[in-house]
């Protein structure tokens, strides 16, 4: 038997319609998401400045506030254990300048009465 390179072709006319398919195959690999640690590392790092100025009042206070927001955006976007570091840092430095605070004001307070009340009046004669 002889054997033909057959072609066929179509052509398309009115009453013919010639549909064609392609499939295309990709090769995607899926990764598991990566942590962004981005608001961790600030709640650790606004925690430790709350530490450390929690003799300065409202830096301290507000660092401190900071920290513990950032820290709970940072458990929810990954990276749990420099956020939770940063809110326990950060809630000590908080708790630590408010007492300070308190501390500082009743201070001044008992000075300013102990002043008004063994102020000496000077009489000149």
């Amino acid at each position: 038997m002889d054997e033909e390179n057959k072609t066929e072709e179509v052509v398309s006319t009115p009453e013919t319609v010639v549909e064609s398919t392609t499939t295309v195959e990709t090769n995607t690999t899926t990764t598991a998401p990566t942590e962004q640690k981005g608001f961790s590392i600030a709640a650790l790092i606004l925690g430790i400045v709350s530490l450390i100025t929690c003799c300065f009042g409202f830096v301290s206070i507000i660092t401190g506030i900071l920290a513990i927001v950032f820290g709970i955006l940072g458990i929810k976007k990954g990276g749990k254990g420099m956020a939770i570091a940063g809110i326990i840092i950060g809630a000590i430095g908080l708790i630590s300048s408010l007492v300070m605070a308190i501390l500082g004001t009743s201070f001044l307070a008992a000075i300013n009465e102990n002043l008004i009340n063994n102020s000496v009046t000077y009489r000149y004669k």
